[in-house]
C-alpha cells in the first residue's frame, strides 16, 4: 500500500482507499482509468516501435531487391556484351561495344573496350577486301545467268506449247478410246489430269454414270445369284439412291435371313429370334418366328425339366398347349411340383398343381388329403386371430374342430380355457364419484372401459386403458395390477374392480363395477 495525493483536494490518502475521506472524491476509478490510460500508451508505444522496426526491414529488403536487381542487369548486359564480341561481324563488335559502355567499371568492361576499338578496325577491313570480291564475282555471275535465262524461256516455250496444245489432245482421245472399250475408271484417271481441256469435266460426269450403271447391275446380278455379300461390297461403294439402298436392304435381310437357319440348325433358337424380329414381314419370318418361339420355349422346359427347375419348366409349358408332347411334359411337371409342395405341408400350391393332373393321375386321396388340411389351416389361422382380437370363446369353437395332434392346438385350447373370463371387452356400468355418489351415466363410464389381451405365450396386457400399469397378474379369480401409485383389484367372478386413494388427507377405497363381453 502507497500514499498518493488527491487530485481532488491534494491530501494524502492511501492508493488501495475507494474513496477520499476528506473531500469523497473516487480514488480507486481514477486510479483504475489511469492505470488504463498508461496501459493504452504503453501499447500505442509498442506498435508504434514495430511499425518503424517493420518498416525499417522493409526498406532494407527493398534496397537488396534493387542491388540484386541492378547486379542481374549488368551480368545481362555483360554476358550478351561478351557474346557479340565474338561475332565475325564488325556491327555486332559495335553493339558489343555500346553494351560494355552501359556497365563502364563492372567486372573487366573496360579491358572489353579497349579490345573493341581494335577488333572493329580488323574486321572493317575484312569486310571491305570481301566485298571488292563479291563485286567480280557478281558480274561474272550475270553475264552466265542472262545465257542460262535465255535459254530456259526457249525451252519453257517449247514445253508451254506440248503441254498446253499437243499433250491435251493426245490424253482426250485416249480417254475417249477408253470409253468406248468400257475402261471406265482408267478414262477417268486421264481425263483427271486435263480437267480444264475441252469437255473433259462433262465427259468425266457421263462415266461415271456410266460406272453407277455397271456396278449396279452388277451388284443385282450377284443379288440374284444369292451372293449377297459380294453384292453387299458393290453396293456400299455407290451413290445412295432409292434403287441401291432397296437393293442393300434386301441383301441384308437375306443374309440375316440365311443366319436364322444357320442358328437354327445348331438349335441356337434364342439367337435366331432376335433376328427374326428385325425382319418383320421379310420373307416368311413371321411364320418362322412363332415355330421357333414355341421350339424355344420347348426346349428350355426340357432343359428345366432334367435340372428339376419345374417352376420354370411349368412357366413354359402351360403357354405351348399342344406342341409336340408338350401337354404331357406339361402334366408330368404339374405332378412333380404338387408332390413336392404336398411334401413341404404347403397345400395351397399342391392342390392347383394336383388339380391340373386329376384326369390324367390318380391323385385323389392326396386331393382330399389337402382340402383337408387346408380346412384346418383354417381353423387355425381363424383361432389364432381370435386370440389376437382378445375372443377366446370364439377361438375355443375353432380349435375343438381341430384334431389334439394338429400343431399346438392342445397348449392353445389350455390358453383359451384359462383366460377366456379375463381377456376381452370389460365394460363400465357404473363408478364411485369422489363426492360418493354412484354415477351410472353411459357416457361417463365409458371412459373407464378397458380391454385385456393375451398374446401366443400366455402374457396378459392391458388395451385402451388411461394410465401407466406394471405387475400385471392373474391369480385364481382375480386380476390384479398397480397404477397412479396404487394397487388395483378387478374380481372376475363379480366384476368388481377395487382400489385405494388418499383423496382430501383421507384413504379411500374405490370401487367400480363392470361386465365382460366374452
Amino acid at each position: 500500500m502507497a500514499l498518493i495525493n488527491c487530485p481532488e483536494c491534494n491530501r494524502e490518502v492511501s492508493d488501495k482507499a475507494e474513496i477520499c475521506p476528506n473531500c469523497g472524491f473516487g480514488v480507486a476509478k481514477y486510479i483504475e482509468r489511469q492505470n488504463k490510460i498508461l496501459k493504452i500508451q504503453e501499447e500505442a508505444e509498442k506498435e508504434a516501435y514495430l511499425y518503424v522496426k517493420k518498416k525499417k526491414k522493409a526498406e532494407k529488403e527493398k534496397a537488396e531487391q534493387e542491388k540484386r536487381a541492378e547486379e542481374d542487369r549488368k551480368r545481362s548486359i555483360y554476358n550478351e556484351a561478351v557474346s557479340k564480341y565474338g561475332s565475325e561481324s564488325s556491327k555486332d563488335v559495335e553493339n558489343a561495344r555500346d553494351l560494355f559502355l552501359q556497365i563502364v567499371g563492372w567486372k573487366d568492361t573496360d579491358v572489353y573496350l579497349n579490345k573493341c576499338k581494335d577488333r572493329i578496325s580488323k574486321l572493317k577491313e575484312q569486310e571491305k577486301i570481301q566485298v571488292e570480291k563479291y563485286k567480280r564475282i557478281r558480274k561474272k555471275v550475270i553475264v552466265i545467268a542472262s545465257t542460262i535465262v535465255a535459254c530456259v524461256v526457249i525451252i519453257l516455250g517449247c514445253h508451254y506449247f506440248y503441254k498446253t496444245l499437243v499433250a491435251p489432245k493426245r490424253i482426250y482421245d485416249l480417254a475417249i478410246s477408253n470409253i468406248e472399250k468400257e475402261n471406265y475408271e482408267e478414262a477417268i484417271d486421264q481425263l483427271e489430269t486435263i480437267i480444264e481441256y475441252k469437255d473433259a469435266n462433262e465427259q468425266i460426269k457421263i462415266v461415271q454414270v456410266y460406272i453407277y450403271e455397271r456396278d449396279y447391275a452388277n451388284a443385282k446380278k450377284l443379288a440374284d445369284e444369292e451372293k449377297y455379300s459380294e453384292a453387299l461390297s458393290v453396293l456400299r461403294e455407290l451413290d445412295t439412291t432409292k434403287d441401291v439402298l432397296e437393293l442393300i436392304n434386301l441383301c441384308e435381310n437375306s443374309l440375316k435371313y440365311e443366319e436364322v437357319h444357320n442358328l437354327a440348325e445348331s438349335e441356337k433358337y434364342r439367337e435366331a429370334i432376335e433376328i427374326l424380329e428385325g425382319l418383320g414381314d421379310f420373307k416368311d419370318s413371321i411364320n418362322i418366328l412363332e415355330e421357333y418361339r414355341l421350339e424355344a420355349d420347348y426346349l428350355n422346359a426340357l432343359n428345366y425339366i432334367n435340372n428339376e427347375d419345374y417352376i420354370k419348366a411349368f412357366r413354359l409349358l402351360e403357354n405351348l398347349g399342344d406342341y409336340k408332347d408338350a401337354k404331357g411334359k406339361y402334366y408330368e411337371v404339374c405332378y412333380q411340383l404338387g408332390m413336392k409342395r404336398f411334401e413341404n405341408q404347403n397345400y395351397t400350391s399342391a392342390k392347383r398343381y394336383l388339380e391340373e393332373v386329376a384326369d390324367v393321375k390318380d391323385v385323389a386321396d392326396i386331393l382330399s388329403e389337402c382340402e383337408l388340411q387346408l380346412s384346418y389351416e383354417n381353423l387355425y389361422t381363424a383361432a389364432m386371430n381370435s386370440i389376437a382380437a382378445s375372443k377366446l370363446y370364439d377361438a375355443l369353437g375353432y380349435l375343438d374342430q381341430l384334431p389334439s395332434d394338429y400343431k399346438d392346438t392342445i397348449e392353445k385350447i389350455a390358453l383359451c380355457n384359462k383366460y377366456k373370463n379375463v381377456v376381452g371387452e370389460w365394460k363400465c356400468v357404473g363408478y364411485d364419484g369422489v363426492d360418493n355418489r354412484w354415477i351410472t351415466d353411459e357416457s361417463a363410464c365409458k371412459k373407464h372401459d378397458f380391454m385385456v389381451k393375451v398374446d401366443n405365450n400366455g402374457n396378459l396386457s392391458l388395451a385402451n386403458y388411461g394410465f401407466d400399469y406394471k405387475n400385471l397378474e392373474y391369480v385364481g379369480k382375480t386380476l390384479k395390477w398397480e397404477a397412479v401409485f396404487m394397487p388395483h383389484t378387478l374380481n372376475i367372478s363379480t366384476g368388481t374392480l377395487t382400489y385405494r386413494d388418499n383423496y382430501g388427507g383421507k384413504d379411500w377405497t374405490f370401487k367400480e363395477s363392470y361386465v365382460h363381453s366374452k
